[in-house]
């Protein structure tokens, strides 16, 4: 490879055709982020499989494993490392899970912990007992209220892009915040487009909507944006999780994925590593902030399994924070692209 295709344009609409055949065979959900096109994409040469990457100074981040058939997200590995060593760009890999860790160790790149994925294992969930009195208080209130659950198809959603879209900006108003890309789907019509969309309906409007990314063999359900109305009455949220455990029980899934818990799971003991230090400390006293605590604790209500999700860098400890600030970096610059 020449250092002229070090970086691949972003995906044009062939790429983005091709993107949706391999996103749809993926067993990792976040395969589904690579639609969101504010990404670099690798394809191996028959296009059967991709990685996807952003660019941030001499950052080069690869978000989670390459997609497609294991050999070929091998080679993938390896082209990366090759050519980010052409570019003389650092090499990191967010979000790896347990089961591509020995490939990024192989590529020489050091895993470090960075939190944990809540999965609910829905064949087995249910609201009886002590533990679900809290759930059965929030249906019983939803149900009342004659709330309506739906998953839109994809040929559906068109219709309700204008109240969708209404929903997804007085939400972004209310929480005073900016859309984020790369590691997080954002609203664009393309994107919103293209998966199921799970709606909370009350007296025949939308109130709260979520867009669904299915693992290939039912293995797991996912969820990106998480929206709700200013009007809409308190746990529509919880309510929502709610129907969509069931909804993915329903339709033969093992995992429902309420999505990562940041820096959960991390202990400071005296003997370990100097990032579990600080990232405990982060925890402990960026929750005025940030609320990490209170995130876990609402996940943990849903008795999920906690699976423990890395971010592999090239380098030690000191090599961590420059690539966790190329990652906010380049979370922000879709929010940058639509003000300009």
């Amino acid at each position: 490879f020449g250092l002229a295709r070090a970086t691949p344009d972003l995906p044009d609409d062939e790429d983005m055709e091709d993107l949706r055949g391999v996103v749809s065979l993926a067993r990792d959900p976040q395969a589904w982020l690579a639609l969101t096109g504010d990404k670099h994409i690798l394809w191996n040469e028959a296009r059967t499989a991709f990685a996807m990457y952003g660019v941030a100074g001499r950052n080069w981040v690869v978000l989670s494993a390459p997609v497609g058939p294991p050999e070929e997200v091998q080679k993938l590995g390896w082209r990366l490392k090759e050519m980010a060593a052409l570019a003389n760009a650092k090499l990191s890999i967010y979000r790896v899970t347990t089961e591509f860790l020995p490939l990024a160790i192989d590529l020489g790149l050091r895993p470090f912990k960075i939190g944990e994925e809540a999965l609910v294992p829905v064949q087995s969930f249910d609201l009886a007992g002590k533990k679900g009195y809290g759930f059965r208080q929030v249906w019983r209130k939803f149900e009342q209220a004659e709330a309506q659950f739906e998953v839109l198809h994809p040929e559906a959603v068109e219709t309700h892009l204008p109240r969708l879209k209404a929903i997804s900006d007085a939400w972004l108003e209310e929480k005073k915040g900016k859309e984020k890309g790369y590691s997080l789907g954002y609203f664009d019509p393309d994107y919103i487009r293209l998966t199921p969309i799970a709606v909370i309906r009350i007296g025949g409007e939308i109130m709260a909507f979520a867009n669904l990314w299915a693992a290939e063999g039912r293995t797991s359900l996912s969820l990106d944006l998480m929206r709700y109305a200013p009007e809409a009455p308190p746990n529509i949220m919880e309510y929502l999780f709610l129907r969509l455990i069931f909804y993915a029980r329903d339709e033969g899934y093992q995992w429902f994925s309420l999505g990562m818990a940041p820096l959960g799971g991390l202990e400071a003991r005296p003997l370990s590593p100097m990032w579990n230090k600080i990232a405990a400390l982060i925890y402990a006293y960026g929750g005025e902030m940030y609320n990490f605590d209170g995130l876990r604790a609402y996940k943990e209500k849903f008795k999920p399994v906690w699976k423990p999700i890395y971010f592999a860098v090239s380098g030690n400890e000191a090599a961590l924070m420059p690539a966790l600030l190329a990652v906010v970096q380049l979370g922000g610059r879709v929010d940058k692209a639509k003000e300009a």
